[in-house]
């Protein structure tokens, strides 16, 4: 077997396959190991000292110990660019080409590589958000609390973006789109909420209607039950009430239950 820590000081195609597999394995000693000697690597990879500094660091963060060398912030991000580009690569493909679910994967597996990564961010970001709005255009009743939890996700993706200058821009563009849908979804849930209280409110009207409605006479056990049914929905009429304009369908129907229910109340208020 070759020892790659021996090879020449200029890197081949091998030398960096290995430093990245080794980094990727959190094996931060063997990456060094391969490091010692080289000068320079292929086009588009970080320069080694970036690479070691990574692997110091990293080193540094799994021991607890102090920082012995520092590492800016553009450096950290062009070797996590390198480290994760088949994450990135294969999501950016899944992402041009609408496949959300495995971009959203592909961008997953490169933050859990190292979740300081601000390209990784910004594009799950953008999935997480792209996923939302088709939930949102394709489905009849979509998955409101999940989207809006994506959606809050997104923006502490792009906080963590925003940290890159030049991210920022398109981290401040995107950040303001998620935060427009979010209003959007509160104000979904909130109608989906007052629809749910009055779909039940009408069931249970309903219900009391076929119960009592017709003049069949009723033992004073039933109209001390029905006064009591009638009290509960009249004053959850008036709170449902105060949610929908008096023009609205919605209002209008409850209009009608309420003139229904002040009847009810007459007559039973007549019955002795």
């Amino acid at each position: 077997m070759v020892d790659l820590s021996r090879a020449p000081a200029r890197a081949g195609t091998d030398r960096p396959a290995a430093i990245r597999t080794a980094l990727r394995r959190c094996d931060y000693r063997r990456a060094l190991a391969l490091l010692r000697g080289v000068t320079e690597l292929p086009d588009g990879a970080p320069s080694p000292d970036e690479i070691a500094a990574y692997a110091q660091e990293r080193l540094s963060r799994l021991h607890k110990r102090p920082r012995a060398t520092t590492f800016d912030r553009d450096a950290l991000q062009r070797v996590l660019v390198w480290l994760t580009a088949d994450e990135l690569r294969a999501g950016e493909q899944a992402l041009s080409g609408e496949h959300l679910s495995r971009a959203i994967a592909s961008f997953e597996r490169a933050l859990r590589i190292d979740g300081r990564g601000s390209r990784a961010a910004l594009l799950l970001a953008m999935a997480l958000y792209r996923s939302v709005i088709r939930e949102l255009s394709t489905h009849d009743e979509p998955e409101l609390n999940r989207t809006y939890t994506d959606l809050d996700q997104a923006l502490e993706l792009l906080d963590r973006a925003a940290l890159d200058p030049p991210l920022r821009p398109r981290a401040a563009e995107l950040a303001r789109a998620v935060d427009r849908q979010r209003q959007v979804l509160a104000r979904l849930r909130q109608r989906r909420v007052r629809s749910r209280a009055l779909g039940e409110y009408i069931g249970r009207y309903n219900a009391f209607m076929t119960r009592y409605h017709g003049g069949r006479m009723m033992n004073s056990s039933e109209k001390s039950h029905a006064r009591r049914s009638l009290a509960r929905l009249s004053t959850d009429l008036g709170n449902l009430r105060r949610q929908y304009p008096v023009d609205s369908p919605e209002g209008r129907r409850l209009v009608e239950i309420a003139k229904a229910v002040a009847d009810m109340q007459a007559k039973l208020r007549n019955i002795v």
